[in-house]
């Protein structure tokens, strides 16, 4: 917030130095607004000004204006990336933006839940599916070569040692083969479930917080999207990034609907 004069002779020059000021801390911000209440024509001439409109098509973040009443119309309101008709409707047009983000980021994050938690419990079922069937071939193939060794015990030994040595090597054969087996379907699992991982820490709603947002809740654990309904005395709890900060109303500020009249 920079309160600066926004009538007289030094207007201009003080709207500009504001607008600078901001400049120079574009990175931390999503847009810059100016606004002024209504008055009569002449008083806005701070905003028909030349150095007011360079410095605002200059701005590396976009500018939205909401200045006077609704029939004004300012040279700042021409360059500006949106023009609305007062500051009401200036902060409406934000919160409305605001809002429409929110609701699709949180749709978003409720439909990577959704995949991540589907993707993992299909993988999961054919893991499950692959382990039993694994569990199965082996002691059925451990039979098929036992009982080819009892029919022929009653051979002769050159026959029988034979027999016994070719029995043998097809169960190393096998047993080799169920290994490899084994060893890439766990291994192919492993990078599924690795990569389904991956996408879902990609996505976690907590990387929000990483970009500088908050979360707010009350005392009993629910989040607050607005300040209607709270009291002052309540807590509230905000969560960070890094950890959480406790705070207690102290006042609640109304805001000015469409129908109020505009503070000069």
């Amino acid at each position: 917030l920079c309160d600066v004069r926004v009538q007289g002779a030094n207007a201009p020059r003080r709207v500009v130095w504001a607008l600078r000021r901001f400049a120079r801390v574009a990175e931390a911000l999503d847009a810059v607004v100016i606004v002024r209440g209504g008055g009569a024509r002449s008083d806005l001439a701070a905003f028909d000004a030349e150095a007011v409109a360079r410095q605002i098509a200059a701005m590396p973040v976009p500018v939205l204006t909401g200045i006077g009443h609704e029939v004004d119309r300012t040279i700042a309101d021409e360059v500006a990336h949106s023009a609305c008709k007062t500051p009401t409707a200036c902060a409406q047009s934000l919160v409305e933006r605001v809002g429409e983000f929110v609701s699709r980021l949180d749709r978003l994050s409720r439909g990577v839940v959704h995949r991540a938690r589907s993707g993992w419990a299909i993988a999961e079922r054919e893991l499950v599916a692959c382990s039993h069937r694994t569990r199965r071939a082996a002691p059925r193939a451990l039979v098929r070569d036992l009982a080819l060794l009892e029919r022929h015990r009653g051979r002769a030994e050159e026959l029988g040692t034979r027999a016994v040595r070719d029995a043998v090597v097809v169960l190393d054969t096998r047993r080799d083969a169920i290994a490899v087996s084994v060893g890439r379907l766990a291994r192919s699992e492993d990078r599924r479930i690795d990569a389904l991982a991956d996408r879902l820490r990609a996505l976690d709603p907590k990387r929000v917080l990483e970009r500088g947002y908050t979360i707010t809740r009350d005392g009993s654990g629910q989040v607050r999207k607005e300040a209607r309904g709270l009291r002052a005395g309540d807590a509230l709890v905000t969560e960070f990034v890094d950890g959480t900060a406790r705070s207690t109303v102290d006042r609640i500020a109304r805001t000015v609907d469409a129908g109020d009249s505009e503070p000069s």
